[in-house]
């Protein structure tokens, strides 16, 4: 498990528009409705890669846009002790 800050999301996913609020969702339902944000720092537990639901919703017209992205954890990698060179 690892934990992620969602917000670092924000800015690339709003791509400049300024009247727009981001939440993230564990699941397409709770995105498109608008129920159980998460919390910015999130700590994935359920699965690796996890999906992660994303709610754009206009502030100004109440537009509401949806997508998605996937949580991954890279295992951490085991070093390997060489063996020794000799001259």
């Amino acid at each position: 498990q690892e934990s992620f800050d969602l917000s670092t999301k924000d800015a690339e996913i709003a791509n400049g528009q300024l009247d727009v609020v981001v939440s993230y969702h564990i699941s397409m339902a709770d995105a498109v409705s608008g129920a159980n944000p998460l919390p910015n720092i999130y700590v994935n537990v359920n699965s690796n890669p996890e999906t992660i639901y994303v709610r754009v919703e206009n502030t100004t017209t109440g537009c509401v846009s949806t997508s998605e992205f996937d949580l991954i954890v890279n295992p951490v990698p085991v070093p390997v002790v060489p063996t020794p060179l000799e001259v």
